[in-house]
């Protein structure tokens, strides 16, 4: 099952793949040319056959270069095919959040971390976090904090286990995720305010709304911390080199996506160890 699932995961990367180059920041992001547009190379325009498009397989074979040209492929290929494929597998094994009944919460995650995966490459290329992704990751939030609210279902409602009862509002699905949504609008809102869009864009602020929708409160202040903390560690030794200057556009959606995927996978664990350096635990 293991296999089979790491299969379909790169398959669907592949297709993220597609999406995520072919993305026009002028144009919706599901339009029918982007979805159904056939592949071809990048440098030489020829239209790829079936067996060059068999995901990781197809990068390795031809020694990731076009059969055709000789170009040689980005990294990219094989390294979004692969990271959909660990999610397939990983998700249904995460020791944290995985809500009754299974097959539902299952699903939805797979779901929701393979569009974030959509929208860190799309961010990276072009600076910008297509809106239709943020609200398709909202619609899926509210599906399932109603969903859940049906089912008269209030336990492990947080990814931080345990410690997240010390936050209050874990009575209720409904408002755990709306306060979730108000911290993530409102931090991130507030940066964008007083930095005048410099510091933060309106992207990230909505992106940070619509996962608040879904991890909730209080795992949207990890992710936030998170966020912040992988960014400072990526982005300082180039600022310290004058590589960059704190005036340069830095696309911040790769680190709210990596501090979310974290949190997903590790969110108790970060939050146990973060309470033991301060003698809390």
């Amino acid at each position: 099952m293991d296999v089979l699932r790491f299969v379909i995961g790169t398959a669907i990367g592949s297709f993220i793949n597609v999406l995520a180059l072919r993305y026009n920041p002028e144009h919706s992001l599901f339009t029918r040319d982007v979805v159904t547009g056939r592949s071809h190379c990048p440098s030489c325009r020829r239209e790829l056959r079936w067996f060059e498009l068999i995901p990781l397989l197809s990068f390795v074979l031809q020694g990731g270069r076009c059969r055709r040209c000789r170009t040689k492929l980005a990294f990219q290929y094989p390294i979004v095919e692969l990271l959909c494929g660990i999610i397939f597998v990983a998700v249904p094994y995460s020791p944290h959040g995985i809500f009754s009944p299974e097959w539902f919460s299952i699903t939805l995650w797979i779901l929701v971390l393979t569009l974030l995966v959509l929208i860190a490459l799309i961010d990276l290329r072009e600076s910008v976090i297509p809106n239709g992704v943020t609200l398709s990751l909202a619609i899926v939030g509210m599906a399932q904090a109603i969903f859940l609210n049906s089912l008269g279902f209030i336990p492990t409602l947080s990814f931080l286990g345990y410690y997240a009862s010390l936050f209050g509002l874990q009575d209720s699905v409904i408002m755990n995720r709306l306060g979730g949504a108000a911290a993530g609008l409102l931090l991130f809102g507030l940066i964008f305010i007083l930095s005048r869009g410099k510091g933060m864009g309106m992207g990230d602020v909505k992106l940070m709304g619509a996962l608040g929708l879904l991890f909730g409160w209080p795992d949207i202040l990890l992710i936030s911390m998170l966020s912040f903390v992988s960014g400072a560690v990526v982005n300082a030794p180039a600022l310290i080199r004058g590589a960059k200057r704190m005036k340069d556009v830095v696309p911040f959606g790769p680190f709210i996506v990596f501090a979310a995927t974290m949190v997903f996978f590790f969110g108790q664990q970060i939050i146990h160890w973060y309470f033991k350096i301060f003698g809390i635990v």
